[in-house]
């Protein structure tokens, strides 16, 4: 899921920001053209919606980046990205309360594995350490399933 919020989604919007300079041209009302501090106006407000979401991120690995205490320049930037894409505890103890709040109309359960809690849809938590990646789709039954 990270791949879609660090990596496509950022891809995307940044791709049609681009298109939308480059296609670029100044708003027009009939024969009137506005000018070009007008239409400046008009930019500038719509960046302040979009431009905080990549400061914000560039702040936020910046200052993981310079508290890794890691030597190896590439081990660092691979442990920086690994720890400011994953879930924070905190965001994790909201969706488990919201989660709990929705009782048994909840599509999901979570469970403690190891230092981490898991997310699993409702009723398919395996029940014991499973070896390898479990794929649900490439089992008959759950029965298929191996546990280590």
């Amino acid at each position: 899921m990270s791949v879609f919020y660090c990596g496509l989604s950022p891809l995307v919007i940044f791709i049609i920001f681009i298109f939308s300079w480059h296609n670029y041209e100044p708003l027009k009302k009939g024969s009137y053209t506005y000018p070009a501090w007008a239409n400046g106006i008009g930019w500038f407000i719509a960046m302040l919606g979009i431009l905080p979401v990549p400061f914000t991120a560039i702040y936020v690995y910046a200052k993981a980046y310079m508290a890794n205490p890691i030597p190896d320049m590439q081990d660092r930037v691979k442990d920086t990205l690994r720890e400011t894409t994953r879930h924070t505890v905190e965001w994790r103890q909201n969706a488990i309360r919201l989660n709990n709040k929705d009782g048994e109309k909840s599509n999901f359960e979570y469970r403690q594995e190891g230092d981490r809690m898991v997310r699993y849809r409702r009723g398919q938590a395996p029940e014991g350490k499973m070896s390898g990646f479990v794929n649900g789709g490439m089992v008959s039954s759950k029965d298929d399933f191996t546990p280590m």
